[in-house]
């Protein structure tokens, strides 16, 4: 059930207008705190203040006002019935260019490398909104670092509706109902499966030269659908953990939760302290010794203004997508923030001038050369019957290798040793087709291959690819897939290392194992239901790769 604004709706908002003005009188005056993280913001009762001031101020706003609550969540994604609503009682809805400003967001329809500087700008700029409409300068978001194990409950601050005493509905802004429901009441906790950033952290390289490589993705899909290492996990797993599934009023009835649908996530207020710590955990991965850009995207992508964003002032701001790749452009601090620790943006700066690798001579590559990275795509063997994996039901598939070239090599372990020393390297994808999950999981899926018999499945063996990303997935928790996309999806896997370690053999294995996404205390009842995750097909593909600079 949605709540109605005035519900959501703290005491205080007469202080908006006030706010507004104070801001402009004390903006040059005081300086921004850093991010902090969310259990340090939580004990300044004034910082809380302005952070439930500023959000109720937000949603008072009406939809067509670029610093509204609702055009903000807009932005990220929004669906046609959404706007409607909002239309029928706003009429400048229908004068907005939302072609232009909503439904921006590159989880589909863009490369995977668009992911992180996309939502840092989204990020920086709903800040200075929420800045401007709390009437305090010093404010910035808190980050939730669900990392710690201390921090794996749900916080408390977005968790307490607060009932007026006269009508018992809510008055916190930051609460919504449409959570899971079992998590928001502190039953249980988040697992170490769903918060993990391992993979992603164990990237040098921050562009791949695969869609799948690289802590932040790539450039070169052709599956526009890919998502790099720190999308995939932690960051589609929480969203999956909060949003949760909302149960209707008859039995098999219900809904996704906020946070569990691309079109309606960024609506939850919780999402700002979410992807608060992924642009976080982003610091933290550049400021490590030996970090690396990888395979540098071509100048076009770097120097394209791909995206316009309202400021708190209304205007409209539109920067290469190189300016945020360097925070400091932001000015965005973090409590984490280590003296000494230089990021990679700093230490080397992308600009727009920048193509790509250079070849072994030295020698600026022809642009054809240095940004194409997946130069032979052939398919290597298929298994295309559907099947189905449960929370209690893992799924085992053998991929039978009979597409190789006659004459080659006649195993998968075969073509990798047969590129050893070329200019090219082989690299062998693992393609789960037609996946779909008709209500949202309680449990996340990790991808295997050649797991050896008898071996108890866990994210330390060579055996391991990854957890299956299902955010933003066609079906019916998601009411569709996001704007002007539909279907089932394909989810793309690098099987090469661990094929490499498995030997030669003319099956490919894979395993899809269920995880849990939440650690709960004994006696607590199940958090698991019963839906099943629905896949396709199986495929693998043998890539060569072009030389890159990581």
């Amino acid at each position: 059930m949605a709540l109605s604004r005035r519900d959501l709706i703290s005491t205080g908002l007469g202080l908006a207008a006030e706010g507004s003005a104070m801001f402009g009188r004390r903006a040059a005056a005081q300086q921004t705190l850093p991010r902090l993280r969310l259990e340090v913001f939580v004990q300044d009762t004034p910082r809380v203040a302005a952070l439930k001031r500023g959000v109720a101020v937000m949603k008072q706003r009406r939809p067509s006002d670029p610093t509204s609550w609702f055009f903000q969540g807009a932005v990220h994604a929004v669906s046609d019935d959404a706007i409607a609503e909002a239309a029928s009682s706003d009429p400048g809805v229908s004068q907005l260019d939302r072609t232009r400003f909503w439904n921006q967001c590159p989880h589909f329809g863009q490369s995977s490398a668009d992911f992180l500087p996309w939502h840092r700008a989204y990020l920086h700029y709903f800040e200075r909104i929420l800045r401007a409409a709390a009437g305090d300068p010093t404010l910035s978001l808190p980050y939730w670092n669900y990392g710690e194990v201390q921090q794996r409950g749900f916080p408390q601050i977005f968790a307490d509706p607060e009932p007026s005493p006269q009508t018992g509905q809510p008055t916190n802004p930051l609460y919504d109902e449409r959570r899971e429901q079992a998590f928001m009441a502190g039953l249980y906790t988040l697992s170490d499966g769903a918060v993990s950033a391992r993979s992603a952290f164990g990237q040098v390289a921050f562009f791949g030269r695969s869609e799948v490589e690289g802590f932040a993705g790539g450039v070169s899909d052709d599956n526009s659908r890919t998502r790099g290492q720190i999308e995939r996990s932690p960051h589609d797993l929480i969203h999956f953990a909060i949003g949760g599934w909302i149960p209707g009023t008859l039995p098999g009835e219900g809904t996704g939760g906020l946070m569990s649908n691309v079109q309606t996530a960024a609506f939850d207020p919780i999402f700002w302290v979410h992807h608060a710590n992924i642009d976080r955990l982003w610091t933290a991965w550049e400021a490590e010794a030996g970090r690396v850009w990888g395979q540098v995207p071509p100048s076009e992508w770097l120097s394209d203004p791909a995206w316009a964003f309202h400021d708190q002032d209304g205007s409209v701001q539109e920067h290469q997508r190189a300016y945020y790749l360097r925070r400091s452009n932001l000015g965005t601090r973090y409590d984490t923030d280590v003296s000494g620790n230089v990021p990679l943006s700093e230490r080397e700066p992308l600009d727009a001038t920048r193509v790509g690798p250079r070849v072994a001579d030295g020698s600026p590559p022809a642009e054809s050369a240095g940004t194409q990275s997946l130069r032979v795509r052939e398919e290597a063997g298929a298994a295309r019957e559907a099947f189905v994996v449960g929370p209690d039901a893992p799924a085992r598939r053998s991929v039978a290798i009979t597409e190789l070239p006659p004459g080659g090599p006649q195993s998968l372990g075969a073509i990798l040793r047969s590129t050893q020393g070329g200019v090219g390297s082989r690299r062998i994808f693992v393609e789960l087709l037609g996946i779909e999950h008709p209500a949202v999981p309680s449990v996340g899926y990790d991808v295997y291959v050649n797991l050896p018999p008898g071996t108890v499945p866990n994210r330390d063996l060579p055996a391991y690819l990854g957890p299956v990303a299902l955010f933003g997935i066609a079906g019916v928790a998601s009411h569709g897939a996001h704007a002007g996309h539909s279907g089932s999806e394909a989810q793309i896997f690098d099987a090469t290392d661990a094929i490499a370690a498995a030997g030669n053999g003319q099956n490919l294995l894979v395993d899809i194992v269920p995880f849990e996404l939440f650690q709960r205390p004994p006696r607590s009842g199940g958090s698991r239901r019963a839906e099943e995750l629905r896949i396709g097909g199986i495929r693998v593909m043998v890539r060569e790769l072009a030389p890159g600079n990581n």
